[in-house]
């Protein structure tokens, strides 16, 4: 009985130095796409919290029917950044991003783009 309450109090000083640590993967909020004579311009908006020069959005790989682009990005300054990249191609379209520290989000989708 005196070894269990030895152990209990082991195990909740032990527990007091345990904090919940959360990753703060980036999210793509936002797909839009515009149509203009000379092609098409998607426009991506990401949410990432407390970018640094070392902590940041490094690239976005795009995806547009079977074609896949990897745009390469420079640091931000802002938790929330809006890229616009041209695609030549129409078809379904999907974006993640990725981060320095956390790396990939999870892919978000616009569906079809319009011809």
């Amino acid at each position: 009985m005196k070894k269990i309450g030895l152990i209990l109090i082991a195990l909740s000083i032990l527990s007091l130095g345990v904090s919940v640590v959360s990753a703060d993967v980036p999210n793509v909020t936002s797909l839009g796409v515009e149509v203009a004579t000379d092609g098409r311009t998607l426009s991506i908006t990401v949410r990432h919290s407390s970018p640094s020069n070392i902590h940041y959005i490094s690239k976005l790989e795009v995806k547009v029917g079977d074609n896949v682009e990897v745009v390469d990005l420079d640091p931000q300054s802002t938790t929330s950044f809006t890229e616009e990249v041209s695609i030549a191609t129409s078809g379904r379209v999907e974006v993640r991003a990725y981060c320095t520290l956390h790396g990939w989000s999870s892919w978000a989708s616009l569906g079809e783009t319009p011809s």
